[in-house]
């Protein structure tokens, strides 16, 4: 019974609710928003946080609910690279990188933040600009270009035929081209691309190809791919193979590993040593059957507790009411 009780009054301290109150500062807003934006969208490059703006106490905004427009430049990392998006190089001027504006209302008032309203719109920088500083830089096509899609047909042919890869890649989806024309070569096309392990091998027929099917996410690797097709028909193209990655990694602001995080681990702690002393009580007056009940009593809630501990990517705040809004590709168009 000591035990129960004991279990009772430590559960009560850790999930009972606190009122809602604002956790986090302006800077920590935007970082949020911008892990959730890099987390929620499932095309093209990962994005860094150039700019904020935030608008507090707007009409019809619940307590701890702010209105920010962020500013976000394109990296050079596509969503299948591992690599965390705050490592990730951002483009340069000169190769007309993509720039997001977002409008983000983020609730913080639950006991994780989460965004209640998501809108971004994309559009690469100024190629009138980029033609005015760089001249005979490449110019960016749209993704559905006749020639720069038959240069990506090309390079995949290619690296299957050249790759020690045992499996068939076929595309997943293109992330850029564009072209540049030379006196000596013409016009070359450049891409970049993801590709994806099939569940054919890498001899598969040519009239099978198009049927190949991708492994599921979970055992598929996973590439990303820069190809150049001069004008003269030479072709190149260099492939980087990922891991197998369950998701795509991002890292995660350090404030949500804040008290609460902390107080889970140390309520637990505390309820396995009080809980292990009361059955070793227990079982000195030999309720064996009550030691098993307790035990896996025990046992279930330590891990739907360790699940919830260790689930850092469910990012709905418990004080903000969810919003299904689609969200644009964060890509050029």
């Amino acid at each position: 019974m000591r035990g129960l009780l004991i279990l009772s009054v430590l559960c009560h301290g850790l999930f009972s609710a606190d009122p809602p109150f604002c956790k986090l500062n302006a800077s920590e807003k935007a970082d949020e928003a911008e892990y959730l934006i890099n987390k929620l969208h499932h095309h093209g490059y990962k994005f860094k946080l150039f700019s904020y703006t935030e608008e507090l106490n707007l009409p019809g905004l619940p307590a701890c609910q702010t209105f920010m427009v962020l500013t976000l430049k394109e990296t050079k990392c596509h969503i299948v690279n591992p690599k965390p998006f705050n490592e990730c190089e951002e483009r340069k001027d000169n190769e007309t990188p993509v720039i997001a504006k977002c409008n983000v209302t983020l609730c913080d008032g639950g006991e994780k933040p989460g965004i209640a309203q998501l809108i971004c719109d994309t559009e690469p920088a100024s190629s009138e600009q980029l033609i005015r500083s760089c001249p005979d830089c490449p110019t960016l096509l749209p993704l559905h270009d006749p020639e720069g899609l038959e240069s990506v047909k090309a390079a995949i042919e290619k690296f299957n035929k050249e790759s020690n890869q045992t499996s068939y890649f076929k595309l997943l989806e293109v992330g850029r081209l564009s072209t540049q024309h030379n006196m000596k070569f013409g016009m070359s096309h450049f891409a970049e691309f993801a590709i994806v392990e099939t569940e054919c091998s890498d001899n598969v027929k040519n009239e099978e190809k198009p049927s190949c099917k991708q492994k599921c996410p979970n055992e598929a690797h996973h590439g990303f791919c820069k190809s150049t097709q001069l004008g003269n028909g030479d072709l190149t193209v260099n492939c980087e193979i990922y891991e197998v990655q369950n998701t795509t990694h991002h890292p995660h602001p350090p404030f949500h590993h804040g008290k609460h995080y902390v107080l889970f681990i140390k309520v637990l702690l505390i309820m396995e040593v009080h809980l292990i002393m009361e059955v070793l009580l227990i079982m000195e007056v030999h309720h064996i059957m009550g030691v098993l009940l307790i035990m896996e009593s025990v046992e279930n809630m330590a891990m739907t507790t360790r699940n919830h501990t260790l689930s850092p990517l469910e990012h709905h705040s418990k004080g903000c009411l969810m919003v299904n809004l689609p969200l644009q590709d964060l890509r050029n168009t």
